[in-house]
């Protein structure tokens, strides 16, 4: 099937960003001359000598001058409006057809860049006509688009390469648009000198996705954004997927949207199982996998930006393509507002953060999706605030499911509901809690203080401190109130959590090791 779709994508240029008015048959001859003009760098090149990819797709599916393309690109940015975000954009998702038909929606992602002291972009694109395995990153020094040449990050690329998960491809590159596409709208939106970590990706295994993961983190930095380019629902004969033939356009929307939903909690798994249940024809679905991934353990908040579709835009849904702009954000550093460590949540408030959590469970295995309806509910400012929470789910004492943010991302009910909705479908230990098991559920709320580095062990009370180890790729933590429930003391605890991030249990004696402690105000049902 993915083959095959492949292929009619690349005959089929309506929703995938060819002119409406192009036929089959002139679409196949500007790809032929668009080939003619990638000129792929040669083995036998100096190594100084600068390996340019040239544009491909300047003139067809973007404006071919400089003058023409600044004007196109512009227009769409000035034209985009923009939401006020909590974080800073971290990552972006971004649709790559052509720009007459996406360039709106991606113009509405890209101007959230602007003034944000953006200096390396990693882009991760797919590869939709030359299919591998794993993920490609060209040999070459720079892409070019008729707007100028845009530097790679030639050191972080060759360190990337050393994974066997990522090689070069040069075939899969010759006449692929999904990173090409995106390049314009960076050129006018960040400063001069910026540079680029292109990524194709192309099949992937479910087990790969962490090594993946962690090979690419540690590139991205606080100055580093990172782009998925992907379109959404390809609906039509021509392209092979028909699910449905009546509401079209409200129909496509609920696709599209049931695919976002689980963007937005970072559900790599039940975003994969969505695709694969609905057969949603999301080309960059590996991209997209490879993202969430990566910000998810880093704690991200994903949003919705802005939607539409070619349907919309052409007025024809016999063949649309849907367009999404969903923004990353988050801080690096942890929390922006420290609410200090001694304000506490009311009896009321943890009420209300209890209710919410076992709202939000029902909703999500009864309606498979998160409550929408929030009014029952009083959130105070204090429920507003900033604040890294853990949701614990036990059926007689036993853990049923555990999963939280260490720092704040988003307003703390927010947090509560995502993490109750974690917990009980996403945590990996466990099956997805059932319908049945809910009235037996016990749900307890952690909600965590300011991070703050150990300088010295001593440092640590058990029964008051949460730790955090980390070295390396490697990172774990334990909740302040396992250690009470295990009768450990402090070495025994810090043993454990080292143990927890997949480190040696003396790790924390080695000054390469990062140890951090965190305090919890720690409340549950009343059984």
């Amino acid at each position: 099937m993915e083959i095959v779709f492949l292929l009619l994508a690349l005959l089929l240029p309506v929703a995938c960003g060819g002119r409406s008015h192009d036929t089959p048959g002139e679409e196949r001859n500007q790809h032929a001359e668009a080939e003619a003009r990638c000129v792929m760098p040669s083995d036998e090149q100096n190594e100084t000598t600068k390996k340019v990819r040239k544009a491909v797709f300047a003139g067809s599916w973007y404006e071919g001058t400089e003058a023409s393309l600044t004007n196109q690109v512009d227009r769409f940015l000035d034209g985009a409006t923009t939401m006020a975000l909590e974080k800073p954009v971290r990552g972006l998702i971004s649709p790559h057809a052509g720009l007459f038909y996406s360039g709106a929606t991606a113009a509405v992602g890209y101007k959230t860049l602007r003034g944000e002291g953006v200096k390396r972009v990693m882009i991760l694109a797919l590869s939709h006509r030359h299919p591998f395995k794993g993920a490609s990153i060209l040999n070459v020094t720079h892409y070019g688009t008729p707007l100028g040449q845009i530097p790679v990050d030639r050191d972080a690329c060759d360190e990337i390469l050393k994974n066997e998960h990522f090689t070069c491809v040069p075939d899969a590159h010759r006449s692929e648009h999904s990173l090409e596409i995106q390049l314009p709208f960076l050129q006018r939106v960040l400063e001069e000198g910026f540079t680029i970590i292109p990524v194709l990706v192309s099949h992937v295994d479910d087990s790969a996705f962490d090594e993946m993961a962690e090979v690419l983190l540690p590139y991205w930095d606080d100055e580093t954004v990172v782009v998925v380019s992907s379109d959404f629902t390809h609906y039509g004969q021509g392209y092979g997927y028909v699910p449905f033939d009546k509401d079209i356009p409200e129909n496509i929307s609920k696709l599209d949207h049931g695919a976002v939903d689980k963007i937005e909690e970072l559900d790599r798994k039940g975003f994969d199982r969505y695709v694969r249940d609905t057969g949603a024809t999301i080309c960059g679905r590996k991209p997209i996998a490879l993202l969430l991934t990566m910000a998810r353990k880093r704690e991200y908040l994903a949003q919705e930006l802005y939607y539409t579709t070619s349907g919309e835009k052409t007025g024809d849904y016999s063949m649309s393509c849907s367009y999404l702009s969903i923004a990353f954000t988050g801080d690096l550093s942890g929390p922006a507002d420290d609410t200090g460590e001694d304000e506490k949540l009311s009896a009321d408030e943890q009420e209300t953060l209890l209710e919410l959590a076992r709202h939000a469970v029902l909703s999500r295995i009864e309606r498979g999706e998160a409550p929408k309806d929030l009014d029952a509910f009083t959130i105070t400012p204090m429920l507003k605030q900033n604040l890294g929470a853990f949701v614990t789910l036990k059926i007689n004492k036993r853990l049923r499911g555990c999963i939280g943010y260490l720092t704040g991302r988003g307003p703390l009910y927010k947090t509560v509901i995502q993490n109750a909705i974690n917990a009980a479908v996403n945590d990996p230990r466990f099956q997805p809690v059932v319908a049945e098991e809910v009235p037996r559920l016990h749900i307890e709320i952690s909600v965590l203080s300011p991070v703050v580095e150990v300088n010295d062990p001593e440092e640590i009370v058990v029964g008051r401190d949460g730790l955090i180890v980390s070295r390396g790729f490697h990172r774990g933590t334990l909740l302040p109130q396992v250690a009470p429930e295990y009768g450990w003391n402090r070495t025994e605890f810090l043993e454990h959590t080292c143990a927890k991030a997949g480190l040696p249990k003396d790790a924390w004696k080695d000054p390469k090791t990062k140890i951090e402690r965190y305090s919890a105000q720690v409340f549950g049902e009343k059984e």
